[in-house]
């Protein structure tokens, strides 16, 4: 009885272990696979400001 209590503990802690290092896994990419949309983002907008944006020389100020 006490052997397969032990055996069962065993079972469920590399079951965790497996678990913690799939979610750190995980963990680890996320920032990898959010980089692409955020440069690609980021792009479209310097795109999209430069299209809207004319320079223009200021004009002085006056009194």
């Amino acid at each position: 009885m006490m052997l397969s209590l032990q055996l069962n503990g065993q079972k469920e802690k590399s079951c965790l272990v497996r678990k913690k290092k799939e979610v750190l896994r995980v963990a680890r990419e996320q920032p990898q696979l959010q980089a692409v949309p955020e440069a690609a983002k980021q792009a479209r907008a310097e795109e999209r400001q430069a299209a809207e944006f004319a320079w223009s020389k200021p004009k002085p100020f006056r009194r």
